[in-house]
């Protein structure tokens, strides 16, 4: 997919600007990507520091990559440890939380073992079987 790089042009004699926009093929949406400059020296400075942004973004993106990668690598915790994590959590919310943002298969995995494993009667426990929902795998 080819972006449309280009210069757009304001004014006239003394107030003669350029500035760099780009148009994405699918949407058709325009970005600028500088402010208009009226000297080399301005829109040097502008690609350049729009150049050293879009070294940072690329640093990010590939430790947020090699994080993925790691994650993908490392298997799920066990879902006694989870278990363990979550009836630690100070608050119900916070456990709410925390296991809806796991996995499907963890949260499958982790409900069935505090459903069959986990006493009823004292802790979060009761708390999780209640608001366990079967279908979708989620505490609500």
């Amino acid at each position: 997919m080819e972006r449309n790089w280009f210069w757009e042009e304001s004014g006239s004699g003394g107030d003669y600007g350029l500035r760099l926009g780009c148009t994405d093929p699918e949407s058709e949406r325009t970005v600028y990507l500088t402010p208009f400059c009226g000297s080399k020296e301005g829109l040097r400075r502008e690609i350049e520091n729009l150049t050293a942004e879009i070294g940072q973004m690329l640093g990010r993106a590939e430790e947020m990559l090699e994080t993925r990668r790691e994650d993908e690598e490392t298997p799920p915790p066990e879902p006694e440890e989870i278990w363990k994590y979550m009836a630690e959590l100070p608050t119900e919310q916070e456990m709410f939380g925390y296991f809806n943002s796991l996995e499907e298969e963890t949260r499958r995995r982790t409900a069935e073992y505090v459903l069959t494993r986990v006493s009823m009667f004292r802790g979060r426990g009761a708390s999780f079987a209640l608001h366990y929902d079967a279908v979708t795998h989620y505490l609500a």
